[in-house]
């Protein structure tokens, strides 16, 4: 079988890979030794910070959500590490998280928070397309126009980012090759393999 959501600290997932031939596809167990292939979340993370900086961006805000999948945690990392790189002291009150589910009212809600202050950021980045979708939609709200008054960044690169005006900037996955990858795996069963795409 292929796992797509599996929480990073699963119990089942080495109970079932007892019996069954398993690969982990873009979410996966950190501490299983149970075949998994992904995207380097926290370098795309930490590129999309780096280019957010390059646009003169020094208020970057980070929307992510309150669950335990890897890809969540790694693009946090990453955008910490982005402003290590810029010698730009994380704040607390630029982060924020969104509900468990990716959710878009969740997101707006996560922006909201990030926006409404007086010293608000200029630039977000979000975790995902949906909260992304979420963070312009909170702007709209506050009379904030995107992009020229707030850069917001997603990653997935999923079918409705480009649907709405503007179009969303994000980060592309490679989907296709996640999932040949993952069924290359699976049909030639080896020992624990980690790939990154």
């Amino acid at each position: 079988a292929i796992l797509m959501e599996p929480a990073r600290d699963d119990p089942h997932v080495t109970g079932m890979a007892r019996h069954y031939h398993l690969v982990q596809c873009s979410e996966y167990c950190d501490n299983q030794a149970v075949s998994h292939v992904s995207v380097d979340n926290l370098a795309a993370a930490r590129e999309v910070v780096l280019t957010l900086a390059g646009l003169g961006h020094r208020r970057i805000g980070f929307i992510g959500a309150d669950n335990d999948f890897m890809s969540t945690i790694a693009r946090w990392q990453g955008y910490l590490d982005g402003l290590r790189v810029l010698n730009i002291p994380p704040r607390e009150d630029d982060q924020t998280f969104a509900g468990r589910d990716y959710s878009f009212a969740s997101g707006v809600e996560a922006a909201r928070r990030l926006l409404a202050r007086p010293e608000r950021p200029t630039a977000l980045f979000c975790i995902s397309d949906v909260l992304a979708l979420g963070a312009v939609q909170a702007a709209r709200e506050l009379g904030l126009r995107v992009p020229e008054d707030l850069s917001v960044v997603g990653f997935d690169d999923v079918e409705y980012a480009v649907m709405g005006h503007p179009r969303l900037t994000t980060v592309r996955q490679p989907c296709y090759e996640l999932g040949r990858t993952a069924g290359e795996l699976l049909l030639t069963p080896v020992s624990y393999t980690h790939l990154t795409l």
